[in-house]
């Protein structure tokens, strides 16, 4: 055998076993020793995560046994306390049973007859306002009747004056061309003078009664003439309408004197003296206004009266002064003054109801 014969004999089951190694041991064990370092790396990064786990339940447990002992102290502080406590709580419970329960009920049972008595007063307040206000309404209802009789009386006693002076005026040319009429009246005159001077009691008497029959015959010639002397000083007093003005509207709103039985009677008859008088005074009432028909409205109210409304007014017509024209020589002055406050009420509760 030549030499690399004997060579390759004495190292076959070497170079086998080396071949072995090397092709399948040593790669078999490099991936075994890869995946335990693998394997390391990750028991090394759980043992640092629990590590860190251990440190924070170390400060955990030393926090909670910290607490521990404060809480044992606290609870013995409580169980020291608890005794003196309990004898409150006795004494409390004592007094709420003995003292402020029945005192709670007798509390609770005034309250609810002072809430009854409340009640009652409640419904007696309605009641009370309701009577003012309806007395309210009957006293403006009064005053409304007073003036519709005012004014009422004014107009019979203007045209009762208005014949008269039409006597009276008879009575001066007559006096001036009648010879009987003359005498009549200078005696008048003189009887008047002499009756002025006079002294003694018995013969003004005397005199007194010579001057009523030359009156009486003169009267009996020229009725009511002698009448103008003491009725054209008669004088009438100034009167006064109330009125409510709606500054958003633009709205006076004025309450007339009329009860219900006359606006009826005037649809009937309007030359009535009762009739005159309040036309007389819606007349003049609406030319102070001085708005077109069509911005006036009047209509009968909730009681006895008439509210004549105004539209498109730049101002309100409270405080204007006008007179109302009762015949060719009287007039009365009326002022336009606001409503009351304690009336305004009327006008919410017209607008709803009429």
């Amino acid at each position: 055998m030549e030499l690399k014969d004997y060579l390759r004999e004495k190292t076959h089951d070497a170079g086998q076993a080396l071949k072995t190694m090397k092709e399948e041991r040593l790669p078999e064990l490099g991936r075994r020793k890869s995946a335990l370092e693998t394997e390391l790396g990750q028991i090394n990064e759980r043992i640092s995560a629990d590590e860190q786990k251990r440190k924070s339940l170390n400060k955990r447990e030393e926090y909670v046994t910290r607490r521990l002992h404060k809480l044992h102290k606290f609870r013995d502080k409580l169980e020291n306390e608890r005794p003196k406590i309990t004898d409150q709580l006795r004494e409390t419970e004592h007094t709420l049973n003995t003292k402020l329960h029945p005192k709670r009920k007798e509390t609770e049972k005034q309250i609810s007859e002072i809430e009854h008595e409340i009640n009652q007063l409640a419904t007696e307040r309605r009641d009370l306002e309701e009577e003012i206000r309806c007395r309210r309404i009957e006293g403006f209802v009064a005053y409304l009747s007073e003036l519709q009789e005012r004014l009422i009386a004014q107009t019979r006693m203007s045209k009762e004056l208005l014949s008269k002076r039409e006597m009276r005026k008879t009575l001066e040319e007559k006096r001036h061309q009648d010879p009987i009429t003359m005498e009549l009246w200078e005696s008048k005159i003189e009887l008047q003078k002499l009756l002025n001077e006079a002294k003694i009691q018995s013969v003004k008497e005397h005199l007194t009664k010579m001057l009523e029959s030359t009156d009486a015959k003169i009267e009996q010639t020229y009725p009511g003439a002698l009448d103008v002397e003491s009725l054209q000083h008669y004088g009438t007093t100034e009167e006064v309408l109330y009125a409510y003005y709606d500054t958003q509207m633009q709205i006076s709103k004025v309450f007339l004197p009329v009860s219900h039985e006359d606006w009826r009677s005037i649809k009937e008859d309007s030359t009535t003296t009762r009739a005159e008088a309040f036309l007389r005074l819606a007349w003049a009432l609406g030319k102070e206004a001085g708005v077109s028909p069509t911005d006036c409205e009047l209509k009968l109210g909730s009681h006895d009266w008439a509210i004549a409304s105004f539209h498109c007014l730049q101002a309100t017509l409270i405080g204007r002064r006008f007179s109302v024209k009762l015949g060719e020589y009287d007039s009365v002055p009326v002022t336009i003054e606001s409503l009351p406050g304690s009336l305004e009420g009327l006008v919410e509760y017209e607008d709803s109801t009429c």
